[in-house]
């Protein structure tokens, strides 16, 4: 009998419904290897466990510092080490203190998300601490009350990344970034403030594309490997079809934590919205990844081939942050769980997360 989930409409909300149906078992819930995102032999993201160690340790210190992190809430660790390791995936070859300051971004992005979600802030309160984080990265901006976020943990954090960035980047580059990141902030507030209402699969496709903050985290790419981005019109496309390659990658990963937790979730949506079986909704996301990395590709192939151009680097980049995501997400206890309903997932959780 082949396993599928189904949404059902009881109480007054939709409940996840386990359905068998003739045929098979499990393997339609499958859909690691059908994801074409192998770019590079994972040889290439072997871990070397020293430079992590001192990337995290150095990490984790400017987060304690700060106050965003208590080394005795063992709620707070855990959830850190499980995130971290995840800009180490990202991004490869930097430098110690390079990386030590875009996952120290990452982290800014891990701590907020997680004050919008679990703090159970309101409206207001929301809005105050991404337009005071919003402030700390932008010199120009004036904060426009004077509530408690404008000196809080997170604000102070904020700064100590900010000024991390200023040891590799000109204040230019900084302020540009700091746009970035609020086209984040802000839409993962309006996401957050409107999680309960429904969002229609075309709005939430286009809000996606910045509450993911794959776009801020590209833009880390420069900074890592040294080169200027320019604007030119086939890269761009190619950064937006990496953010979707990423984001609905993620959105796969993360259905069962999202659904338990009320979020926006691309496979929801299809499955409410559309009435597919969970096996169905995933197949859509399969299929308009493996079309994007398609495409991703022959944008590379049609590049002039040289391997010292900023346009190659930035390429390069981009397919190695998507094959990272991926590794990550299949091999880390925020996704492999024994509840989940993939069952390649729960295999990886039973099998200690090879």
């Amino acid at each position: 009998m082949t396993i599928d989930y189904s949404y059902a409409f009881e109480h007054g909300k939709h409940t996840l419904a386990r359905v068998g149906v003739e045929g098979e078992d499990e393997e339609n819930l499958r859909f690691i290897e059908k994801i074409k995102d192998q770019f590079f032999d994972k040889c290439g993201f072997a871990q070397d466990k020293e430079f992590n160690e001192q990337v995290t340790l150095r990490v984790r210190d400017i987060a304690v510092s700060c106050g965003v992190l208590d080394l005795s809430d063992r709620r707070q660790m855990f959830a850190f080490h499980n995130f971290c390791p995840a800009g180490l995936h990202f991004y490869r070859c930097s430098s110690v203190e390079k990386m030590v300051s875009a996952l120290s971004f990452l982290n800014l992005l891990w701590f907020v998300d997680d004050l919008l979600d679990d703090k159970h802030l309101t409206a207001e309160e929301s809005q105050n601490m991404i337009r005071s984080v919003c402030f700390c990265f932008d010199a120009k901006e004036t904060p426009e009350s004077t509530d408690s976020y404008t000196s809080s943990n997170i604000s102070r954090y904020a700064s100590a990344v900010r000024d991390r960035l200023l040891i590799h980047m000109g204040r230019e580059w900084v302020e540009e970034f700091s746009e970035s990141y609020r086209k984040y902030a802000t839409s993962s507030l309006k996401e957050t403030v409107h999680k309960k209402n429904c969002f229609s699969i075309e709005k939430y496709m286009k809000l996606r594309m910045y509450t993911s903050a794959v776009f801020p985290c590209q833009k880390l790419l420069s900074m890592l490997y040294d080169f200027k981005y320019e604007n030119c019109p086939e890269i761009n496309r190619a950064r937006f079809l990496s953010n979707r390659i990423v984001s609905f990658t993620n959105d796969i990963f993360s259905f069962e934590k999202e659904y338990n937790s009320n979020s926006a979730n691309l496979i929801k949506l299809l499955m409410i919205e559309r009435n597919l079986p969970l096996s169905g909704a995933v197949g859509f996301c399969v299929d308009l990844i493996n079309q994007d990395i398609s495409e991703l590709i022959k944008i590379e192939d049609g590049l002039d081939g040289d391997i010292c151009s900023w346009k190659t680097k930035f390429l390069t980049g981009l397919k190695v942050m998507i094959q990272g995501n991926s590794m990550w997400s299949r091999g880390t206890k925020r996704y492999c769980t024994p509840t989940s309903p993939f069952i390649e997932l729960r295999e990886r959780y039973y099998s200690h997360i090879e």
